[in-house]
């Protein structure tokens, strides 16, 4: 088997993803069924037992072209007129080649039976296609199913091929006979075969048609203002181009999909979409589209009825959720972004090119690329869908009733969802960093969105549900932000009250133990990390010294190798503000006493912790020495003062396996972020809480020795009580 590549046939533009269907159809259908068809890269591959030079001999000497007719459309040659589009189909009624029979049998039914009867003029275009789809032969049905969907409602239309066949004045049907009888008619042109491999490789050897029309399948050939140096140019067309693009073209056809929500039925086409602004630069709420169409790159080699199959039955499916447990169609391209990284395009696809029809010039469309979705399985976004979806949609179904920051915020989630969906799973380790920032994009931006609406409050909206725990790893970029995000987010975790959502979102719980947005809640969310975090501190510092024990304490902690970066205030504030939004809506689990208990763990070399930092993270995490001063105090700026009550404090603390130093005279450079910094956990395991009894005790404990580690055990196990205590109540 040969592997006959063309590059003019690529998967990244309209008008080559349809060449490349049209050669694949038309070689497997009218010269060898063996073909596969197979995509290397962006170019169109043909899996072949002969020669190139056998697909261009076939597609001169013997392709038949497909009857592409429009009776129900004026102008299309059939009104009587002496017009151009008459004399086109006065040429096909007129051929003398074998390869035209087809053509000419479709034009002699229609002029035989619907012209000369008059029965084209009484009948409303539903009917003159009812009436072709009974009467015409095998070879002129793809055409009709391509081009116009019969319903009970009357008539639709795909906008791949416009408004039934035409695209404003511009019949496709016209053009595309005018075009293949350049090319296979009686007298074809006489570079017809350098214009063939003009089109399959991508080169420019002959010369191009001037003033003739492609319509919207080639922007990059239609000419008008800007296409040259001057005011103005002159389209410029491959023959073969339009040829081939109009035969690849009815490989898609539409049909009825019933499994929406509601039960009914609303008209869909395989892969096409209602566009939503986002994951392109010229993206606009405010630009004319007809929609867009999501082009499929399958991997492998496939038959063409295999990739025909494919195409005539593509949908992309969401997961289903709890309100909503059917199988959903994807409606709109951020429902097919979803569909596709959930794997609910289907296995075999290997990405999508995504191709939006766009109002440009007047009234013109233009079909242009505006991005790439690739359908690796991504875990995260997987549970991400599967909680958010349905919420999301609710949402963007009540935009222009949420406000400017609502709205704002949805478009940043659109275009976070596209940036990962390009990124794709398929690449090297050392990328998993930025692959696992994108997909906390997402997250971040759907915080904004539901943050948002919980600001004003919504009748109808309630809070997006939380997401599981398990989803975490997934936004795992080795950044110290993440870790001492998921931290924070873990605070008061045996309690749904206590949780951090609680105290950055305007939300709580009613008496039936639903959470709704609440507007006038008290939280903490300040337009500083500082301040919000230093404000929750002293909140939860309170309620844990009036004895309501959990507070202060979460199901997961950070690492001594991350605490003296986070004393220091050595970590991006801005990204960690965000992540703390976006995992406070991450449900941690209570399993904080089994998968956080104490260890053995050997103790990892960090930088120094700063001695006056650790005694006020000590104190602040015992459930008796907690004092909700010491954090007000910092908060205050009086660092001399906090630092004397945290001594005070500490030196009251049975449990420290050692006296606390004399930390008179310490500098604290800023207070208020000692403050922020005291509410983050810290694993309850020996290796982590050592570094912080070595700067703040008077004494240092070295985890080789028996006798030391059994002592900082112990110290942990009184704290660990606590939880203890929490559970069993």
């Amino acid at each position: 088997m040969n592997v006959l590549r063309f590059p003019g046939c690529r998967a990244d533009t309209l008008l080559g993803y349809l060449k490349a269907l049209g050669l694949n159809r038309l070689v497997s259908q009218q010269y060898d069924r063996s073909v596969r068809g197979a995509w290397g890269g962006q170019a169109f591959q043909l899996i072949a037992p002969f020669e190139r030079s056998a697909v261009e001999r076939f597609f001169l000497d013997d392709y038949a072209p497909l009857p592409i007719l429009n009776p129900w459309n004026k102008g299309a040659g059939f009104d009587g007129k002496q017009d151009t589009a008459a004399s086109i189909i006065d040429r096909i009624r007129k051929s003398v080649q074998h390869r035209w029979r087809p053509y000419r049998d479709a034009v002699a039914l229609i002029e035989g039976r619907l012209v000369s009867t008059g029965l084209r003029d009484r009948l409303e275009k539903e009917d003159v296609v009812a009436f072709l789809r009974a009467n015409y032969a095998d070879e002129a049905l793809p055409w009709l199913e391509a081009a116009i969907v019969l319903q009970g409602d009357g008539a639709v239309f795909p906008f791949l091929l416009g408004s039934g066949g035409n695209d404003g004045r511009l019949d496709f049907s016209v053009n595309f006979a005018t075009r293949a009888l350049d090319v296979v008619g009686d007298k074809p042109l006489a570079d017809r075969h350098e214009l063939l491999r003009d089109a399959l490789d991508d080169t420019s050897s002959a010369k191009l048609i001037a003033d003739v029309a492609i319509g919207q399948f080639g922007p990059r050939y239609a000419g008008g203002v800007n296409g040259t140096t001057g005011f103005d140019a002159a389209s410029l067309v491959n023959p073969w181009d339009l040829v081939l693009a109009l035969e690849g073209a009815v490989a898609f056809s539409g049909g009825l999909s019933k499994r929406l929500p509601s039960g009914g039925e609303r008209t869909t086409f395989p892969f096409a979409f209602s566009s939503v602004a986002g994951g392109y630069a010229s993206a606009s709420n405010d630009e004319p589209t007809r929609g867009e169409l999501w082009l499929p790159v399958w991997k492998g080699a496939a038959t063409f009825p295999a990739v025909a199959a494919m195409l005539r039955s593509g949908r992309a499916d969401l997961p289903s959720s709890g309100d909503q447990p059917l199988v959903r169609t994807a409606l709109n391209a951020i429902q097919a972004t979803q569909a596709a990284l959930t794997l609910g395009a289907g296995a075999g696809i290997d990405r999508f090119e995504r191709i939006a029809f766009v109002q440009r010039n007047g009234l013109a469309y233009a079909a242009t690329h505006v991005g790439t979705v690739l359908t690796d399985y991504s875990r995260a976004i997987a549970l991400l869908s599967e909680g958010a979806a349905t919420w999301i949609e609710r949402v963007r179904s009540r935009r222009e009733k949420l406000g400017k920051t609502v709205r704002d915020a949805l478009y940043r989630f659109d275009a976070a969802l596209f940036a990962f969906a390009r990124f794709g799973e398929a690449q090297p380790e050392s990328e998993r960093p930025k692959r696992a920032r994108l997909c906390a994009d997402v997250l971040v931006a759907l915080a904004d969105v539901d943050f948002g609406i919980a600001r004003r409050g919504h009748e109808e909206l309630r809070p997006l549900e939380y997401l599981d725990a398990i989803i975490l790893p997934e936004l795992d970029d080795g950044s110290v932000e993440h870790r001492v995000a998921v931290a924070l987010a873990s605070l008061g975790v045996l309690k749904p009250e206590r949780s951090l959502r609680l105290s950055v979102e305007h939300v709580r719980y009613d008496e039936h133990r639903r959470l709704g947005y609440a507007p006038d809640a008290t939280v903490s969310l300040a337009p500083k990390l500082d301040a919000t975090l230093g404000d929750m501190c002293e909140r939860r510092t309170a309620a844990a010294e009036a004895g309501q024990i959990g507070w202060i304490r979460g199901s997961a902690g950070i690492g001594s190798e991350d605490l003296s970066l986070l004393a220091d205030g050595l970590l991006d504030r801005d990204r960690l503000a965000d992540l703390l939004r976006a995992y406070a809506l991450v449900r941690t689990s209570n399993g904080y006493l089994r998968d956080h208990g104490i260890s053995e763990d050997a103790h990892c070399e960090a930088d120094p912790i700063p001695a006056a930092f650790a005694l006020i993270k000590l104190v602040t995490d015992h459930p008796t020495a907690c004092d909700r001063r010491i954090v007000a105090l910092l908060r205050a700026g009086h660092a001399e003062r906090a630092l004397d009550l945290a001594l005070q404090r500490g030196r009251a603390v049975a449990e420290f396996p050692g006296p606390v130093r004399n930390l008179s005279g310490a500098q604290v450079t800023d207070p208020r972020w000692y403050a922020a910094a005291a509410l983050v956990p810290v694993r309850l395991v020996a290796a982590e809480y050592a570094p912080l009894l070595n700067a703040a005790l008077a004494r240092r404990f070295d985890l080789n020795s028996s006798n030391d580690r059994d002592a900082v055990n112990r110290y942990l196990t009184s704290l660990q009580s606590q939880e203890q205590k929490e559970a069993i109540s």
